[in-house]
């Protein structure tokens, strides 16, 4: 905590900050991506890259797959020479004119060509107590620090089958998508990586959550309060009006603290059921 915050001169950040980016975070977010990406591009080791790739491509590259315009439209070319400061230049005006949910579009795409940046962006997100950070690679809004390490944990944990970190790595999609965010379908996917993992637990692919949960029961002594209570969120999203039918008129609104709560507690109740039935 900086001095002027110390001594009430300045307010202090005490809710995490969403749907709007601060002046300071943007500044932040631009200095990761200038440090760790269009630096880099100028540096013959090019010692951080995921892959290799000169100024040129970069730049190309970016004005064809994310700006989506005609590459011969691309600022900072004359005569056939690319100017590098010219085509810097024009990315940065951009960003600091975009709207907030485009700059972090440029963050989450510029990340993919340097995966060492992620772990800069959320300090920088974490500094100025933004709700955003980096989950697998892709931009969520989140509420707290353990929520992220939740879902981090299960996605990297090497116990956890393919088929239940897709579930995982879709259902962050649907939730992080800021253009359109799809929560009736994270949650879907929330709910199956839980199914999944239940099938491969017990070995039995047609199981399905409910009456697998009464078998771990049984089997590794599953706390009774603890499987009604995650049966009764598999009721949820199964009943006549719930996430997994097709939607109808008059059927349940979903919003963003739903999906959220369950990638959450489906993240946490996977690495719960891993440890538990080994």
């Amino acid at each position: 905590m900086m001095f002027s915050q110390r001594n009430g001169l300045v307010p202090i950040k005490v809710e995490l900050e969403g749907n709007s980016i601060s002046d300071e975070l943007r500044n932040g977010l631009w200095s990761i991506m200038k440090i760790f990406v269009f630096d880099q591009l100028s540096s013959n080791k090019s010692r951080n890259w995921d892959e290799p790739v000169d100024e040129e491509g970069f730049y190309d590259w970016v004005w064809h797959d994310f700006f989506k315009q005609p590459i011969d439209t691309r600022p900072g070319t004359r005569d056939g020479f690319m100017q590098v400061n010219s085509a810097l230049l024009s990315v940065r005006e951009w960003f600091f004119e975009a709207e907030w949910m485009r700059q972090l579009d440029l963050v989450e795409y510029t990340a993919a060509f340097n995966s060492v940046a992620i772990p800069a962006f959320n300090r920088v997100f974490k500094r100025e107590m933004s709700a955003y950070r980096f989950v697998d690679a892709k931009i969520v809004e989140l509420s707290s620090e353990e929520e992220v390490k939740e879902i981090e944990s299960v996605i990297n944990n090497t116990d956890v089958t393919r088929p239940s970190k897709e579930h995982f790595k879709k259902a962050l999609e649907y939730y992080g998508d800021r253009h359109k965010s799809d929560y009736r379908n994270s949650i879907k996917e929330s709910i199956s990586a839980v199914e999944s993992t239940v099938k491969v637990v017990l070995g039995d692919r047609q199981t399905t959550l409910g009456a697998g949960l009464r078998r771990i029961e049984e089997l590794h002594g599953l706390h009774p309060a603890l499987k009604k209570g995650f049966s009764s969120i598999y009721g949820y999203t199964s009943d006549a009006g719930g996430i997994r039918h097709a939607l109808l008129d008059g059927d349940l609104k979903i919003d963003a603290a739903e999906a959220r709560f369950m990638l959450v507690s489906c993240s946490a109740f996977v690495n719960y059921l891993i440890v538990k039935c080994r």
